[in-house]
């Protein structure tokens, strides 16, 4: 990834999840994520790369329906980010 795609995504950061789609806040749009995703994945308790994870919203969404997730990342200010917005109770990690 070059610096300047890198910095992009390191400026964009701190506000990204205040976005409509990007931080799940949204009770209404965090349900239709779960709607979208869940059905496609296996049953609870499966192990899950989110890659590109961002802020980790998608990692704790699925973390919270019981699957073991690591979300990995290449954007140095968003780690951690994702938890902290949640309350932390996903199991991503």
């Amino acid at each position: 990834m070059s610096d300047a795609v890198r910095s992009y995504w390191d400026s964009q950061a701190g506000t990204f999840d205040a976005e409509a789609d990007h931080g799940l806040l949204d009770p209404a749009v965090r349900e239709a994520w779960a709607e979208l995703l869940l059905p496609l994945m296996p049953g609870p308790g499966c192990d899950v790369a989110d890659l590109g994870c961002g802020t980790g919203s998608l990692s704790l969404l699925l973390g919270e329906a019981g699957h073991h997730v690591w979300g990995v990342g290449c954007v140095r200010s968003n780690g951690g980010q994702g938890a902290d917005q949640t309350g932390g109770g996903g199991r991503a990690r």
